[in-house]
């Protein structure tokens, strides 16, 4: 009898990835986890951090703001990730988000400066991480990649946010600070070297001009929009659910983990499937989830929490998806000029962020969550006709 022959199963890194790059891939997840987590539970625990520091959620959501400010310095560590080398410039990064964190644990004011530290640490690692992916991976095959390096926002909610919850309840707010703040000490180290460079002696480095046409800028504003949009969920949901269903800080961290999976599905799937679907139809795709999740939950206003929850999960599938085929198509805008372009695409997205954190939380004590969710669904349908209308896959000869 004749043996069945079965196919192949897809490998999970492309073939022709160097060994050096797969060996830094699993500290760069790690590093980009502890970061994500960084961002993320400042969010969730937001009752518990206000309660504990004395300050007013308004307050936080403030500090939360000026902490995503600091994303403006993006385009500045973009032109160091070109110059020094991206991986040195991860792990340089990685030691300032450290400090921040440990900062962050010191009090009100520690939470202020340590914010800021953590800020722009974690801003110039992400372009420089990035802009790595970039220049070692093809873009036929990088959101495969970076597919798998955004799984760490995902299992950032899944996995780090209720942890840190735990932790939080059973010692004080300050206690999840340190605890990632340690984390990062630890999986420094095992970065890859990576490549430096340096110009040479008495050289002046000259500074990339990155493509800024029609088309560069349609891709810089979804991205934004993007992130905009999404920042009035995050910032709110902790809040909302506190106050709303009247959840324990436990029980909104076992919430997050299970929003987390869905945002875990949607990157595995970009990951799977946007270099085959192409990332632009799989940006609109995302965007168009994203719209109709934050608009239905507009609409019903305060629905039961299976309901709520759900909602959150399908806008959340459709972030998460279209941000992670948006990455791709940022980081090969000007290949020239690579991390300075990933740099000016996640500046405008932080200052967008900020603008978020600084709107969400009094529009949400002042009106209610439907109109916070009904604001983010409308910014959601304006980059949804952006991404549809000018943003474009980058010619076959510069993709190359």
């Amino acid at each position: 009898m004749a043996r069945r022959q079965t196919r192949p199963v897809p490998a999970v890194l492309p073939a022709d990835l160097r060994p050096d790059v797969r060996r830094s891939l699993g500290p760069a997840v790690a590093l980009r986890w502890v970061g994500n987590a960084g961002i993320r539970a400042p969010f969730t625990l937001l009752p518990a951090i206000a309660s504990g520091t004395g300050l007013s959620a308004s307050t936080v959501g403030a500090i939360l703001a000026i902490r995503d400010l600091t994303g403006l310095t993006a385009v500045r560590a973009g032109r160091i990730a070109d110059r020094r080398g991206p991986l040195p410039t991860v792990r340089t990064a990685s030691w300032v988000l450290a400090a921040g964190l440990a900062l962050t644990a010191a009090g009100p004011w520690g939470l202020l400066v340590g914010s800021v530290v953590f800020g722009l640490g974690k801003s110039t690692s992400d372009v420089a991480m990035n802009a790595w992916i970039g220049e070692a991976v093809r873009y036929e095959n990088r959101a495969r990649v970076s597919g798998l390096i955004e799984t760490s926002w995902a299992l950032a909610g899944l996995v780090a946010v209720p942890l840190l919850a735990q932790l939080v309840d059973r010692v004080a707010w300050w206690a999840a600070f340190l605890a990632m703040a340690g984390a990062v000490l630890m999986a420094v180290p095992l970065l890859g070297p990576g490549a430096t460079t340096r110009p040479a002696a008495g050289e002046r480095p000259a500074e990339p001009r990155p493509r800024l046409d029609r088309t560069a800028l349609a891709t810089h504003g979804t991205l934004a929009l993007m992130s905009l949009s999404a920042q009035f969920l995050f910032i709110t949901h902790g809040l909302w659910l506190d106050e709303a269903y009247d959840l324990e800080i436990t029980e909104i961290g076992a919430a997050v983990a299970g929003l987390g999976l869905i945002e875990l599905v949607a990157s595995s799937m970009s990951s799977a499937g946007a270099d085959r679907l192409g990332k632009r139809r799989s940006v609109t795709a995302g965007l168009v989830l994203l719209v109709g999740g934050m608009g239905i939950l507009a609409a019903l206003g305060t629905p039961s929490l299976a309901i709520a929850l759900l909602l959150m999960a399908a806008a959340l599938l459709g972030f998460e998806f279209g941000i992670v085929s948006l990455l791709p198509l940022v980081a090969e805008i000007d290949p020239a000029a690579r991390a300075t372009t990933i740099g000016i695409g996640f500046g405008g997205a932080t200052l967008a962020r900020a603008l978020g954190s600084f709107v969400a939380v009094p529009l949400y004590e002042a009106v209610s969550m439907s109109a916070v969710m009904g604001v983010g669904a409308a910014i959601a349908a304006i980059a949804t006709l952006l991404a549809i209308t000018l943003v474009r896959e980058p010619e076959p000869a510069t993709a190359a």
